[in-house]
Order: C-alpha cells, then structure tokens, then sequence
C-alpha cells in the first residue's frame, strides 16, 4: 500500500523542526490531505495516526541510508546529526526497533477494526494507571523508582515493623503501607511474566 502522507511529510520535515505529531496531523489537515475530523472515532484516529507513523518510520529508514538520522518520540521528531557508532544512536535503534516493525506492517494498519483499536487503547490506559499507581505506593514506601524488588520487600518490613499497632504503630498507616506493598508485588510479577 502506498501512504498518501509520505511525501507530504518528507517535505514538511525539510524545513526547520522539532515537530510534534500534533503539528504534523494538522499540517496534514490543512493541506487537505486528512479530514479535519480525523480524530471522530478511535478507528480513524487509529488509522491517522499509523499512517503518521509509518511515513515517518520509513523516512528514517530512508534516512540513515544517507547518512542521516530522524528522531521519532512521543513527544517530538526532529532531525539529528547521525553519529557513526555512537552510543545514542545505538539505543534509540534499539528502542525503536518494535515500534518501527510495526508501524511499517501494513498488515497493522489493514488488520485494524473498531473493537481492535478499543482493545489496544484500554490496554494502553491499564498499563498508564498501573503506572501511575506503582508511582504511589513507592512514594508509601519511601522508595526511588529504580528500587527493585528486594529493595521493596526489605523497605516494606522495615515499615511494617515500625508502624505495626502492636509495636505502638498506626492502624491505617499499616494498611497503606500493606496496599502499597501489594501493588508493588503486582507490579514486579506482571513483568515477570
């Protein structure tokens, strides 16, 4: 499948960035390449933004074979001088590999139905409150987020013994930091797997 958005991008991304996906969808929009009500439903939302994604995949492919390298992230995409072994460089191919796998299958983009697309945000927003929760029950246990979970468990004692009713601690503190443990515990596991 060709993507209509390829070279409309490729030109836009020649003058001077960062840009955001944001800006990029409405740049899109005004050339009235996209319908300015793209974003009606989690489908045609779904499919704006894979085709985004995948003209922007392929022009970083296209990229470092000129010895140039595209930025993608969540939050901006910006040209940057390709260094040769470089450290950085290495690790955002690396991090990026998936998301480039994906976003050039076009089997992605065909695949991909209303139920599909709710599936996949809902997944997203589990994984995100997950996130935010474990976030939580660090700051319970007093705890950086590189802690990991021998840490936790040795901090979770240490709390435990301090603020157990039994030992003149309190009640509801205890049951806090019990949560915060417990969440934590799912959050290790899930990883895990």
């Amino acid at each position: 499948m060709e993507n209509p958005f390829l070279t409309p991008l490729e030109q836009v991304l020649s003058a001077a960035g960062p840009w955001s996906e944001h800006q990029l969808l409405g740049i899109l929009v005004e050339q009235g390449l996209l319908s300015a009500d793209y974003g009606r439903d989690s489908l045609a939302l779904f499919q704006a933004h894979f085709l985004v994604m995948n003209a922007l995949y392929s022009l970083q492919q296209t990229a470092q074979n000129k010895g140039r390298q595209l930025e993608i992230t969540a939050l901006r995409v910006q040209w940057l001088p390709m260094v040769e072994n470089s450290k950085s460089a290495n690790e955002v191919e690396l991090s990026d590999r998936s998301l480039s796998d994906y976003y050039l299958d076009f089997e992605n983009f065909n695949g991909a139905s209303q139920a599909s697309v709710e599936d996949l945000l809902s997944s997203f927003w589990r994984r995100y409150i997950a996130q935010d929760d474990k976030q939580a029950a660090l700051a319970v246990l007093d705890l950086e987020g590189s802690s990991d979970f021998a840490a936790i468990k040795k901090r979770y004692r240490q709390l435990a013994m301090e603020h157990h009713p039994d030992r003149g601690g309190d009640a509801t503190q205890l049951s806090d930091i019990n949560d915060a443990y417990e969440t934590l515990k799912r959050c290790f596991h899930r990883t895990e797997r």
